[in-house]
């Protein structure tokens, strides 16, 4: 879900990056060029002749995109609660300057990563209690992903030696 909604906020972005024509940028503004190749540096590169006259705004995207594509490739490099620190680290920093911060997009981004690393759980409430108790933060232990594949392979390594054995 995650990777979905980076995604699409990486579409939003470049549907504004699109909506100026006079950029003249000379390639095709899709996710996939911004996943596989270092996106935002290459517009920055072909906009430097005209940098000056780019709107803040455009300058921001651009940052934006290679925000974006950092975070793509983080998520699947880091366990949850460094991803989150990292989330909340951007956030800290960039704050009210980011445009994608404030897509809807993000917050399902931030929602996801907190799942990743706890879940909040109601109280039991009994019938005619009147006493509100706290909400439990309970932590979720989220086995990564390497984990699953070594295992994986371990296990045909183990079969394979009872065959040969």
């Amino acid at each position: 879900r995650i990777q979905g909604s980076l995604a699409s906020a990486m579409e939003s972005c470049l549907k504004e990056l699109g909506h100026h024509k006079f950029l003249g940028l000379e390639f095709d503004l899709t996710v996939s060029n911004n996943l596989f190749r270092d996106f935002g540096r290459s517009v920055q590169r072909q906009l430097d002749k005209r940098w000056h006259l780019v709107s803040r705004k455009t300058k921001q995207i651009t940052r934006d995109l290679s925000t974006l594509r950092r975070l793509a490739f983080c998520v699947l490099r880091y366990d949850g609660p460094t991803f989150l620190q990292y989330l909340e680290m951007l956030r800290a920093t960039e704050g009210v300057n980011s445009i994608w911060l404030f897509l809807d997009e993000a917050h399902l981004i931030f929602d996801e990563a907190k799942r990743r690393v706890y879940r909040v759980v109601a109280p039991d409430v009994k019938v005619g209690a009147t006493s509100a108790a706290p909400h439990k933060v309970v932590p979720v232990l989220e086995q990564p992903g390497k984990w699953a594949h070594l295992k994986q392979v371990l296990e045909e390594v183990q079969r394979d030696r009872r065959q040969m054995l």
